[in-house]
């Protein structure tokens, strides 16, 4: 799924899945990524307790439940393994046969290079230690939120590796210390030092492969999902 968007100043036709404007009089700019997180509320106001919540107006609650019905039923279609094999995808969307197309993936950017990492393999392996490109990498999943976050595995200088630890953290080899899931090193040796962000972006394969063909994909040790290396 893909949105084109146009901003009313300029007119220009922006792509929702790249930020990249393709027509109009900003054709070839890239809006910035925003980093975000899409996480529990609990565990949000846990990491930041001053945040302002935005609320949805009482008096279009109507038409938000009737969106959100929409969009359920969209992605348990899209979901479905059943509407891909009646209805091919459209001659518009180059296909990609490494993975089937309603296959969720974690997309990350690092530099020029793009790597596309299975959903389920993320959920299994609950850290992933890897590389895009040549940029070293941090994937970490807290089952208890159901969050996925992403990080350079660079501090100070060297590159760390890291385990599964206790209550959602994880330990990285080099000198015991503990860090949390938002990257910052709770005890140890490195105690206070953060992990630089990279934002994690949730897609279908069919629509990531289709703006960044030239994208890898991990597979896990099993090897039970094949990609590029």
């Amino acid at each position: 799924m893909n949105l084109v968007l146009k901003d009313r100043q300029t007119g220009t036709s922006w792509q929702q899945a790249t930020g990249e404007a393709f027509d109009g009089p900003l054709k070839g700019s890239r809006l910035p990524l925003v980093p975000f997180e899409i996480t529990s509320w609990r565990k949000w106001k846990e990491n930041h307790p001053n945040t302002f919540a935005f609320q949805p107006n009482p008096d279009d609650q109507e038409r938000y439940s009737s969106d959100q019905k929409r969009y359920s039923d969209i992605m348990g279609l899209l979901l479905s393994e059943r509407v891909w094999q009646i209805q091919p995808a459209p001659d518009a969307i180059r296909e990609d046969p490494r993975l089937p197309p309603h296959k969720l993936i974690v997309g990350l950017e690092a530099g020029d290079a793009q790597r596309a990492y299975p959903l389920e393999i993320i959920h299994a392996g609950l850290v992933i230690n890897d590389k895009v490109g040549a940029s070293p990498v941090l994937i970490i999943y807290d089952s208890s939120t159901d969050t996925v976050t992403a990080f350079s595995r660079l501090v100070k200088g060297r590159t760390l590796e890291f385990k599964p630890g206790g209550k959602g953290e994880v330990i990285d080899s080099a000198t015991g210390s503990a860090w949390n899931s938002e990257g910052l090193c709770v005890r140890g040796a490195l105690k206070g030092h953060h992990l630089s962000r990279l934002t994690p972006l949730l897609s279908f394969w069919f629509a990531w492969a289709e703006f960044h063909p030239d994208t890898s994909v991990y597979k896990s040790s099993t090897g039970d999902i094949a990609g590029k290396p």
